[in-house]
């Protein structure tokens, strides 16, 4: 009886025992199923981390090479650009790199996907940006091409009349020399003819000698020959018909010269100078006389006494009508 009491109680103990198992093995069960599921569901956020990585990676390099390209056919197209293009590819690449660095490094969370795809919106913005500048660039070339192809022809056609109105300049100097010589020409002419009309206005004279006084205290006068009586000597001419003169006064000049060669001068007794008309220099004069002449023979006399002793010797007397001499002679004294 106790034994088979002892045997359903074993038997009791056993189930209880086995019970306990079971529930254990159930909980293990449980527990690893959950874990299971835990891992599945970590995995899977893991895979579509890293799809969401690799989907911004492939964006990143679609962008990225969008923008080379572009950059490629703007430098084909920019001549003369090539640094600025050249930048801007490294500035992209500095970019992608920075953008990469970021995606590495990072646990890729929503947020960092998000600040990724951001950067890349920066990206293609900047590239739009540089492009438009680019286009911008490339239209102020063209304008300034344009410019420039203008002002070349402005330029030529500037040269072109600079050439024509030089030439005019030249034909104008040479007309003008042509001009200037002919006036010279008509001037020289014109005063040859004035010389000629004054030559021929002169009016000569006939010497008719010279005469020496000896002026006594009451005022007479004495002929004499020998210089140290000869207190005034008296020059007489006559005027010869000139029908080319027009009736007035004239005026005469007198050079009386002695045996020294020099003019007798004194300015108190009205010597002065005169000009030559022949040879255009001054010359002095002795005494100046006035007659009024009417086309006919005029007998005038000049006297000159100048207060000292006369030299003995030849005197040459000349005189002079309009700065021409008209007539000479000589006077001796002994």
């Amino acid at each position: 009886m106790s034994t088979s009491f002892e045997k359903k109680s074993n038997q009791q103990r056993l189930l209880a025992i086995a019970g306990v198992v079971i529930v254990l093995l159930l909980i293990t069960v449980a527990a690893l199923l959950y874990n299971k599921y835990g891992q599945e569901k970590e995995i899977e956020a893991k895979q579509i981390e890293i799809e969401q990585v690799e989907e911004v990676k492939a964006e990143l390099q679609e962008e990225y090479d969008n923008a080379i390209a572009e950059l490629d056919e703007a430098l084909a197209e920019n001549t003369g650009l090539e640094d600025i293009i050249q930048k801007q590819k490294s500035d992209l690449e500095e970019q992608k790199s920075k953008i990469n660095k970021m995606l590495r490094s990072s646990k890729s969370s929503k947020s960092e996907l998000k600040k990724a795809r951001e950067e890349i919106k920066n990206l293609i913005r900047k590239q739009s940006e540089f492009l438009t500048r680019i286009d911008q660039l490339e239209q102020e070339k063209e304008q300034l091409t344009q410019s420039n192809i203008r002002l070349t022809e402005e330029k030529e056609i500037l040269q072109t009349e600079v050439v024509r109105e030089q030439e005019n300049v030249q034909a104008l100097n040479v007309e003008k020399e042509q001009l200037a010589t002919e006036k010279a020409n008509l001037e020289q002419q014109k005063q040859a003819l004035a010389q000629k009309v004054d030559i021929a206005s002169a009016i000569k004279v006939t010497m008719l000698g010279g005469t020496g006084y000896k002026v006594r205290k009451n005022g007479t006068r004495v002929k004499k020959r020998y210089a140290k009586n000869i207190d005034v000597i008296t020059l007489c001419f006559a005027t010869q018909q000139n029908d080319v003169v027009a009736p007035g006064n004239e005026e005469f000049h007198v050079r009386m010269i002695s045996p020294l060669g020099e003019t007798l001068y004194v300015e108190e007794l009205g010597s002065g100078v005169t000009v030559h008309s022949k040879t255009n220099e001054q010359m002095r004069f002795t005494k100046k006389t006035q007659v009024e002449y009417a086309n006919d023979e005029v007998n005038t006399c000049v006297d000159w006494q100048p207060g000292q002793a006369f030299v003995k010797g030849i005197y040459d007397m000349e005189v002079y009508n309009k700065g021409y001499l008209v007539g000479k002679g000589i006077y001796k004294m002994k």
